[in-house]
């Protein structure tokens, strides 16, 4: 267990790359819900590819006794051909992975890859302030000599006035799809009848070219065996995205459910014996994610396998009565479709270099190229 530690001002700061069991009880009696153990050590342990972790501890001293008044969580990413593709550039997407296979970059992510709205920074506002909170992130990061430092889902009070002076620039690629479920649809079938005609007929259609598909919910043993095929299916999806940063290790999915087997649901969706597909969902109470997919594009045609899954996360959101259905940052148009509508969230990134500076605008923009503005003007319901 790597340790590092600096004074910054008046405040101690420790920053450790896992938790052992008396650092895990020090975290968990401060941490906010989105940061427990128990969810951190899913993600560290899982291993997912090219990636470390950090967890910062930052502490006062407050009437004699060092107490702790912050903690951050970091993912460093050692980015490679992997991680970045330019589908629609051949020359640029050899070039590109060229410079990643000389020379990965180096990136230093306060927040979460594996998940959307995912704060990564705590601290009490009575013993520090978010200048002295920030103040600490770019030491954090300065010393890992990271090339390109993303702070993810901080709160709307850390806006352009507080952030301008460490040199971080909004990044406002990040979005997300969410469908807020009407109160009305007690059913499914209520849902279609809110479309307008249009979209009711093509609902139809998609459901309809489904009935051939079976769905199983698999437990975690299910998962297990048939984790290569999974990995493929997953591969198939992350493989289509032109940035794909959060690339899960083989073990997640199982992970995931041994470990909170009722908060985590992975139906798997059969063909002719065959595992062709598979949508997981993450519980958060009243919000019902979408999360990791994979598909057997051979079929999805025929089949119509991605927008059966779209619709499945409707029916599930309906039935166990959730406020939300948070559906990711990809597939907008497909995503609108359904009726879902944009999120944004206040995130933010220093880039050390000109050129990987230029190498990111090129990204960003290239993503939004492929998401294109069609789904702006998608409006499904009846009005």
């Amino acid at each position: 267990m790597a340790f590092s530690s600096f004074s910054e001002g008046n405040y101690h700061v420790s920053v450790y790359d896992s938790l052992d069991h008396e650092l895990t009880m020090l975290w968990e009696e401060n941490a906010p819900s989105t940061l427990t153990v128990s969810y951190l050590k899913l993600i560290q342990e899982s291993n997912p590819v090219d990636l470390k972790f950090r967890y910062v501890f930052i502490k006062k001293n407050i009437d004699g006794e060092n107490k702790v008044v912050g903690l951050l969580y970091f993912q460093d990413l050692k980015s490679s051909p992997k991680n970045i593709s330019f589908r629609n550039n051949k020359l640029l997407s050899a070039l590109t992975s060229l410079l990643l296979f000389v020379r990965p970059f180096r990136m230093s992510i306060c927040g979460n890859l594996f998940a959307v709205n995912f704060p990564s920074i705590w601290f009490n506002a009575n013993y520090i302030g978010k200048e002295q909170v920030l103040d600490i992130v770019i030491k954090v990061d300065a010393n890992k000599k990271s090339d390109i430092l993303i702070i993810k889902d901080l709160d709307s009070s850390f806006d352009a006035s507080v952030t301008a002076q460490y040199k971080l620039e909004p990044y406002p690629f990040d979005l997300t799809m969410a469908l807020n479920i009407n109160k009305t649809w007690a059913t499914f079938d209520s849902y279609v009848k809110a479309l307008s005609k249009k979209y009711r007929k093509r609902a139809e259609k998609i459901i309809k070219s489904g009935e051939k598909i079976i769905r199983k919910n698999l437990e975690a043993s299910d998962i297990l065996s048939s984790s290569k095929r999974i990995l493929q299916l997953f591969n198939n999806v992350a493989n289509k995205q032109s940035v794909r940063m959060g690339l899960v290790g083989q073990n997640y999915f199982f992970e995931y459910k041994k470990r909170f087997p009722d908060l985590f649901t992975f139906q798997g969706y059969y063909y002719k014996d065959s595992l062709i597909g598979f949508a997981t969902y993450i519980d958060h109470g009243s919000t019902l994610e979408m999360h990791y997919i994979g598909i057997d594009y051979s079929l999805n045609t025929e089949l119509s396998i991605y927008f059966n899954m779209l619709f499945d996360g409707v029916r599930m959101s309906i039935e166990n009565k959730k406020d939300v259905l948070e559906l990711g940052r990809t597939a907008r148009e497909a995503k609108a479709n359904l009726g879902a509508i944009p999120v944004y969230f206040n995130d933010y990134i220093a880039v050390k270099n000109k050129f990987i500076k230029s190498l990111v605008n090129r990204f960003g923009n290239n993503f939004q190229r492929e998401m294109g503005e069609g789904w702006k003007e998608r409006h499904p319901f009846i009005k």
